[in-house]
C-alpha cells in the first residue's frame, strides 16, 4: 500500500495522468456529434491534358453540341458530402449550389456528374452517391437541388481552361467560386481532399494508429537516438536515486523508461522524415514532452540528492 501511494505521489505520474486527462477531453470533443448540418465541398484532385505526351498539334478537344475547342484543358474532381448527421432536402435550398470560374480560370466548358467514381471517392463504400443535374445559367453552373441523406456523396466533374501556363498552380480557391445558401446548412469549401480530412471528427481508435519511417538509414538513427536516450534517462535515474536497486518496482521503473526511451525515438525518428510538425500523431509530442518532464524531474532531483550531506 505505502509503495503505491508513492507512486501515485510521484510527480512523474502525476504528470502523465494529467496528460492522458487532456487527450482524452481532445478526443472526446472530437467525436461530439454536429448539431447543424454541413455540407462539404472538397477538390479531389486535377488532369492536365498537356502534361500527357500527346500529339496535340492533330488532337482536338471540343465538346459535343459546340464548336469551342479547347487548348488548355484541365479537368478537375469534386466532392460534394453531407458529412453531417442530418438530412438536407431538395426544399432547404433557397439557392443552389452553383459554381464560376475564378480569377485563375479563362472559362469553365462543362460542368456535369462523374461518369465513374474518382479515385479520391470517400472510403466508406456505405456511403450513397448522388447524381445531379447541372445546367449552364450564363456565366454559372447551377445543380439542381436533391436530398442528400447524412452520408450521401456526389462527384463532381469541372472542364475548364486556365488563364495561363504559369498559373497551373493555382489553388482550387482562385480557380473556381462556389456558391449555395440552405436553410439551417453550412457550406464549407476545401482547396484539398487533405485539407477536408482534418476538420473531420476523429474516432479514438485513429490514435492509437501511428505509421514509424524506418528507411534508409533512419533504423540507424532510430538504435542510435534510442539508445542514447535510454543511457542518459538511466544516468539520471540512478544519480537521482530514483532507481537505485533491482527491486520489483525499480523494475517496473526501468521498464517504463524503456518504452519512453523507445517512443521518443521513434518520435524524433518522424519529425526527421517529414520535416514538419503537421503531419505528426499526435503520439508524437505525448512521447517527447512525457520524456521531458521525466528528465527535467529526474535532473532537480539528482541535484538535490548531490546538495543533501551523507548521513553517518
Amino acid at each position: 500500500m505505502d509503495k503505491i501511494l508513492r507512486l501515485l505521489r510521484d510527480p512523474v505520474w502525476q504528470a502523465i495522468g494529467t496528460f492522458v486527462a487532456v487527450i482524452a477531453l481532445i478526443v472526446t470533443i472530437a467525436v461530439s456529434p454536429q448539431e447543424r448540418a454541413v455540407l462539404s465541398i472538397y477538390h479531389a484532385h486535377k488532369i492536365k491534358f498537356e502534361e500527357y505526351w500527346l500529339p496535340t498539334d492533330q488532337i482536338r478537344l471540343v465538346l459535343l453540341g459546340s464548336k469551342d475547342e479547347i487548348s488548355h484543358a484541365v479537368v478537375d474532381y469534386y466532392t460534394i458530402i453531407n458529412d453531417s448527421n442530418k438530412p438536407i432536402l431538395a426544399g432547404d435550398f433557397s439557392s443552389p449550389v452553383t459554381i464560376t470560374k475564378g480569377e485563375k480560370t479563362e472559362r469553365i466548358f462543362l460542368v456535369s456528374s462523374c461518369s465513374t467514381l474518382a479515385a479520391d471517392q470517400p472510403q466508406d463504400q456505405s456511403r450513397t452517391k448522388v447524381a445531379l443535374n447541372w445546367t449552364r445559367v450564363g456565366d454559372k453552373w447551377r445543380a439542381e437541388p436533391t436530398l442528400f441523406n447524412p452520408g450521401d456523396y456526389a462527384c463532381i466533374t469541372v472542364i475548364s481552361e486556365e488563364t495561363t501556363a504559369q498559373e497551373k498552380a493555382a489553388p482550387a480557391h482562385r480557380r473556381f467560386a462556389w456558391d449555395g445558401r440552405i436553410v439551417n446548412v453550412q457550406v464549407r469549401t476545401f482547396d484539398s481532399a487533405e485539407d477536408y480530412a482534418k476538420t473531420r471528427p476523429q474516432s479514438w481508435t485513429n490514435y492509437m494508429q501511428a505509421v514509424v519511417v524506418l528507411t534508409g538509414f533512419m533504423p540507424y538513427w532510430f538504435v542510435g537516438l534510442q539508445v542514447l536516450l535510454f543511457v542518459a534517462t538511466m544516468t539520471l535515474a540512478r544519480e537521482a536515486s530514483w532507481i537505485s536497486g533491482h527491486r520489483s518496482f525499480d523494475l517496473l521503473k526501468t521498464a517504463f523508461v524503456v518504452v519512453l526511451s523507445t517512443g521518443s525515438a521513434e518520435s524524433l525518428i518522424s519529425v526527421f522524415a517529414y520535416l514538419s510538425l503537421k503531419h505528426l500523431h499526435p503520439a508524437v509530442l505525448l512521447f517527447v514532452a512525457i520524456h521531458l518532464l521525466l528528465a527535467i524531474y529526474l535532473a532537480r532531483r539528482a541535484k538535490r540528492h548531490a546538495q543533501t550531506p551523507p548521513t553517518t
